[in-house]
C-alpha cells in the first residue's frame, strides 16, 4: 500500500498583503488628512457669482478629494486580528 495526503476541500491559503512601510504610512496619512480637509475648506472659499455649474463642480471635486482622503486614511490602518 502507498500512503497518500488526505483530500481536503480548501482551498490553498492565499498570502495576505503586506503592510505599507513606516514612511509610506506617514506619508499616507499626511496626505489623505490634507485632502479631506481641503474637501471641506473648499466649501469656505467665497465663489464670485453665483454660478449654478460652479457649485456642481465645486461639489465633484470636493467628493473626490473627501473620497481619496478617506481612502488614503483607511490604508494605512492595519489588519485586526
Amino acid at each position: 500500500m502507498t500512503a497518500t495526503a488526505p483530500q481536503t476541500d480548501r482551498a490553498p491559503r492565499a498570502e495576505s498583503p503586506r503592510a505599507p512601510s513606516f514612511l509610506a504610512r506617514v506619508l499616507l496619512t499626511v496626505l489623505g488628512g490634507a485632502l479631506t480637509l481641503a474637501a471641506f475648506g473648499l466649501w469656505l472659499v467665497p465663489v464670485s457669482g453665483g454660478m449654478p455649474m460652479l457649485f456642481l463642480m465645486k461639489l465633484g471635486i470636493s467628493l473626490v478629494m473627501l473620497i481619496a482622503g478617506m481612502c488614503c486614511l483607511v490604508v494605512t490602518r492595519g489588519q485586526r486580528g
